[in-house]
């Protein structure tokens, strides 16, 4: 029996005294990965994902190459339609197929005497119209009209000079004047002929200029096509390379597991 100024001390259960350790948070566990987590199938999972996007980039920058040779294929086609239309514009603007001034004349009076001949009043003005439209855009026409203006001009002042009489010095002089102002008139409009001329002979330059930086494009897009196409080979065979280094050591250590 205690004495009266003793302490009384209570039993200490078992499983107070027994250590429970603390549990981890859920979030700290996530971050620990398993030892035993990093499998073969898991090393061969993340090749497999990365081998996929890098087919997918080659993939992307394939289609890009390929539209650009699409685009610069179609550019082509244009430029050579340029250069066959500005061909075209040079050779009228020289005078390819026109008719010279006594041509044009000859051509015009014919038409129009065949027309009267057989009564056709109507094709006759319709004829006439386009013979006239025909010679005003006729290069050659503006060039004899300017060598003949000139010419008759130039005879016109060497018969003023030894004219007889004021009456015929008078006439020559306001015909090598008219004629003149005729040839001034005409030069004018070879001026526009040959202007047009080299426009166009520009415009084939142009053309003709950009075709081959096309073509250097395609060059070059080829050569990208092939580099992926190179890229996509090795990637290939590093892949299979990897993952048939990683199947054997997967199968030498199961086997030497299950000698041990």
């Amino acid at each position: 029996m205690n004495g009266v100024g003793a302490t009384t001390q209570r039993p200490v259960s078992a499983a107070e005294t027994t250590h429970h350790p603390r549990a981890e948070s859920p979030s700290s566990a996530a971050l620990l990965s398993s030892p035993t987590s990093f499998t073969a199938a898991g090393v061969n999972d993340a090749v497999m994902l990365l081998y996929s996007a890098m087919v997918g980039d080659g993939s992307a920058d394939m289609g890009i190459a390929k539209a650009g040779l699409a685009l610069d294929q179609k550019q082509r086609a244009t430029d050579r339609r340029c250069v066959s239309e500005a061909l075209d514009r040079e050779r009228l603007a020289e005078g390819d197929g026109s008719r010279g001034l006594f041509g044009s004349i000859t051509h015009a009076m014919a038409d129009l005497a065949t027309n009267v001949v057989d009564g056709r009043v109507a094709d006759a003005a319709s004829d006439f119209g386009d013979d006239a439209s025909a010679a005003w855009s006729s290069p050659h026409l503006w060039q004899d009209l300017e060598t003949a203006a000139t010419w008759v001009a130039t005879v016109a002042n060497v018969v003023a000079n030894v004219a007889p009489t004021a009456e015929v010095k008078v006439v020559c002089m306001a015909v090598s004047g008219g004629s003149l102002e005729v040839a001034a008139g005409a030069h004018v409009r070879n001026g526009h002929f040959e202007a047009e001329a080299g426009r166009a002979r520009a415009d084939a330059t142009d053309a003709r200029h950009s075709i081959s930086r096309s073509e250097r494009a395609t060059r070059d897009r080829l050569d990208e096509l092939q580099e992926i196409h190179d890229d996509g080979a090795r990637t290939d065979q590093a892949v299979h390379a990897i993952v048939e280094s990683n199947d054997e050591a997967s199968e030498a250590l199961a086997s030497y597991r299950v000698r041990a």
